[in-house]
């Protein structure tokens, strides 16, 4: 039986969002595989959970890099279009370093 899994983490300022615990995640996930791909989001206070600051585009693309330099292949940050841009050229200076 094949199956597909994918995961997605709301990265929540303060609460999920440490460099210890997305380098934990990140290294277990790509210990079960490397090619599960890995979706980060961003929280913004809404409704009854108000307090916590917003992610922001820069908190998005360093848990995309914890989760590359963990082994990750295919790693997903949900930015606006201009982190995008950010995000890309990123991804273009670490090609070019290989």
């Amino acid at each position: 039986m094949d199956f597909w899994v994918e995961i997605v983490t709301l990265l929540i300022p303060g609460f999920n969002s440490s460099r210890d615990e997305l380098s934990r995640l990140t290294a277990f996930v790509a210990s079960v595989s490397p090619d599960i791909p890995w979706h980060v989001t961003a929280f913004h206070g809404d409704y009854k959970m108000t307090d916590p600051e917003n992610t922001t585009a820069e908190m998005l693309l360093e848990a995309a890099d914890i989760g590359r330099a963990n082994g990750l292949r295919h790693v997903y940050a949900a930015i606006s279009p201009v982190a995008s841009a950010i995000s890309k050229t990123r991804a273009a200076r670490r090609a070019a370093r290989s």
